[in-house]
């Protein structure tokens, strides 16, 4: 309950935001492959992952825009040899959460 309250008060003390978060850049091509399982591409699979939990960088339990594409470009870059870079536009604040990490 306490990191549900946690994950409330962070939303409302945002102001209004507006982001596009793209799997690559516009003039590279989105990687698939069937070496990640899942039925996702590279983006999609590192995404959900980052969600999950592995993204959450101050280990605070919440994952905020910001750590979830810091993670997502370093591991789609690094997955891809450099070929595929995610991309985060918009208008926001970087503590915007997207979500609560399961223990």
């Amino acid at each position: 309950m306490a990191i549900t309250n946690r994950l409330l008060r962070q939303i409302a003390a945002t102001d209004e935001s507006a982001a596009v978060f793209a799997a690559s850049s516009a003039n590279e091509k989105s990687k698939e492959t069937n070496l990640l399982g899942g039925g996702h591409g590279v983006f999609t699979h590192f995404l959900v992952e980052g969600l999950k939990g592995a993204a959450d960088k101050d280990k605070n339990g919440l994952v905020t825009l910001r750590e979830a594409h810091e993670y997502t470009y370093r591991k789609v870059s690094d997955f891809t040899g450099g070929k595929q870079h995610p991309e985060l536009k918009g208008k926001f604040v970087d503590y915007l959460p997207l979500g609560v990490v399961k223990k």
